[in-house]
């Protein structure tokens, strides 16, 4: 296997590791899902993560999977599910905070 291979694999590991960490942090602007409407106040900021973590956790989770089953495609799998992944939570933090203010 190739080198980067590997370097994908050390950074969904470390990606995993992250994700497993956002839902416990506070809010701040180094580290989560960090948009304007998912800092409006603690629940967006808390579901914003949750959810992007568990979003980035099963993208690190695939992608890890990808290196043992299939590395021809290793790249590809990396870039498309971490992309999906960040699409996926930007949207839904923003759903959580349409529906904050609508509470």
């Amino acid at each position: 296997m190739k080198i980067e291979a590997y370097l994908i694999f050390l950074v969904s590991v470390i990606i995993a590791i992250a994700s497993i960490i956002m839902p416990f942090t506070h809010i701040n602007k180094k580290f989560g899902v960090r948009t304007k409407w998912s800092m409006h106040n603690k629940n967006t900021w808390y579901y914003s993560n949750l959810m992007g973590a568990i979003f980035m956790l099963t993208a690190s989770g695939i992608t890890i999977f990808s290196f043992f089953y299939f590395p021809n495609i290793l790249k590809l799998i990396f870039i498309f599910s971490i992309v999906i992944a960040a699409i996926l939570s930007v949207t839904l933090s923003y759903c959580i905070y349409i529906y904050e203010i609508r509470k």
